[in-house]
């Protein structure tokens, strides 16, 4: 099954290293690429990526607040946002969005494509998600 992926990233090698990971998947490849908050939301509204995935930090936009304008606009929108930050200090941003999932960019190897298979299938997938957060389909959006 074809499936387009947008990765938002201001790191040039994370970027190569993600769309590598992704595009090793058959019939997964990249459709476009940020380097920066502010294009990667004109770019998901244009190129309507099946899943887009996005740094927390990022110039100009951070990756949440892209997140909720492609949200605001794309509501059924699957994003998967990644950090070197640990979950736990970057879900009380996140806990009232609809964005699915979050993985460590340390984990990336082991992660990226489980977490963005259970997207796919609808589920949700925060690698590290706190005990105090519960029940990850309750908690988030």
């Amino acid at each position: 099954m074809s499936k387009r992926f947008l990765i938002a990233d201001d790191n040039q090698t994370a970027r190569r290293v993600i769309a590598e990971i992704l595009s090793s998947c058959p019939g997964w490849s990249v459709c476009a690429e940020a380097n920066e908050g502010l294009s990667a939301v004109e770019l998901a509204l244009t190129q309507r990526p099946d899943l887009i995935v996005l740094d927390v930090q990022m110039p100009h936009m951070t990756g949440v607040e892209a997140a909720r304008q492609i949200l605001n606009v794309l509501p059924d929108a699957l994003i998967l946002l990644i950090s070197f930050h640990e979950s736990k200090l970057v879900f009380p941003e996140i806990k009232d969005t609809k964005i699915r999932g979050f993985v460590s960019k340390s984990m990336l190897g082991r992660d990226l494509i489980p977490a963005v298979e259970t997207l796919f299938a609808g589920g949700r997938y925060f690698e590290g998600l706190p005990a105090s957060f519960g029940d990850a389909s309750e908690s988030f959006g």
